[in-house]
């Protein structure tokens, strides 16, 4: 995801993962993307992750380069943000997702908050726009702050803001944005 001031997007996808171990006892990861900015038909993206002594795990694989079609070597690293609490009193901790898709308009899109994080991507006749919003702490005493679009990239709407509130939307849902109707598809609260 790119910081504010960035005009392009390089890629962004959301949709589920799965882990799993060889013989050799090597963790690889597949990622499956339900929404992919640069592809309507993803291939299979697959990585070996390896945990570094400072907690960091570094992914290795290959993939279809979306300039080139031609497949390339790739070393990611990756470093665990922990999420901080937002429930504050009887309010619990939430994890929400919202999914849309309408075939005739050509319009897939996903948005996920997850305690103080919450992106989401939505791709419509080919236009890709997303959306980051952090939270942040005034004072980590008192739980005290306001939520901040991090970052977006393009000139659709999405719900985003409205996972932002302590009161999670409820499962099954539906939320209408300038026209695409979002669907709430899973809540967790803890």
């Amino acid at each position: 995801m790119p910081n504010p001031e960035f005009s392009g997007l390089q890629w962004a996808f959301a949709g589920t993962s799965e882990s799993s171990l060889d013989d050799a006892g090597r963790r690889f990861s597949t990622w499956h993307h339900w929404i992919d900015s640069n592809s309507d038909d993803p291939p299979v993206d697959t990585g070996e992750m390896i945990t570094q002594g400072n907690g960091n795990v570094l992914e290795k694989g290959n993939v279809v380069s979306p300039i080139t079609g031609q497949r390339v070597y790739y070393e990611e690293l990756w470093e665990e943000v922990p999420t901080e609490n937002l429930a504050f009193g009887n309010n619990p901790r939430t994890c929400t997702v919202l999914r849309t898709e309408d075939l005739e308009k050509m319009s897939r899109g996903m948005i996920i908050r997850l305690g103080d994080y919450c992106q989401g991507i939505l791709k419509k006749e080919g236009e890709v726009t997303v959306e980051r919003w952090e939270y942040h702490f005034n004072d980590t005493s008192s739980n005290q702050g306001k939520w901040y679009k991090a970052a977006t990239v393009g000139n659709d709407e999405m719900p985003c803001d409205e996972l932002l509130g302590f009161k999670p939307p409820r499962e099954g849902q539906q939320i209408n944005r300038a026209g695409t109707m979002w669907d709430v598809i899973e809540v967790a609260t803890w």
